[in-house]
């Protein structure tokens, strides 16, 4: 288990990806293709980014004939979630990509050859930056100067009141 000695504990949510930058790929025409990025570490998340598109694409993508879509450097993020929101047979998430960052840029792309989506929707807020504490929570630290507040353990409880849970004598 870790221990921080001394120094606080600080949680910080990831950043919201920047809608990705989208290349179409090969012949031109008048299909609109849609997407949102959705930044991924462990089993926590990103919201979505803004909505990028292109207007000029084709049907059906194809390997020659394809979109290439970069998402925008997220610190911190395992990787990912690519979602299709408009255009080709199917929408919702296409796939996954691995962040390749060269000289602070993120530069791997993923490319959509008509990948069949799963009809989910990319969330729309994040999950990232929490703390969940389970089983016995011991809590202990210096006396407050304010001896109102010296030894107590307030929680944010989920209908937004903060509930003072003990306070030492």
């Amino acid at each position: 288990m870790p221990t921080y000695l001394g120094d606080p504990l600080v949680v910080e949510s990831l950043q919201t990806p920047a809608a990705p930058t989208l290349t179409k790929r090969g012949a031109t025409g008048a299909v609109t293709y849609s997407y949102k990025v959705v930044g991924v570490r462990g089993l926590l998340h990103t919201a979505a980014s803004a909505t990028a598109s292109v207007t000029n694409g084709v049907t059906p993508l194809t390997i020659l004939n394809n979109i290439a879509i970069r998402p925008s450097l997220v610190a911190g993020v395992d990787h990912f979630d690519i979602y299709r929101i408009v255009g080709g047979d199917t929408q919702g998430k296409i796939g996954t990509l691995l962040p390749t960052v060269v000289n602070g840029v993120q530069v791997g792309i993923f490319i959509d050859t008509g990948k069949v989506g799963d009809a989910a929707s990319a969330p729309t807020v994040q999950n990232t930056g929490q703390v969940t504490l389970q089983g016995p929570i011991l809590a202990s630290g210096l006396p407050a100067a304010d001896p109102a507040v010296a030894g107590a353990l307030w929680v944010d409880a989920s209908d937004g009141h903060t509930i003072k849970v003990s306070q030492g004598a």
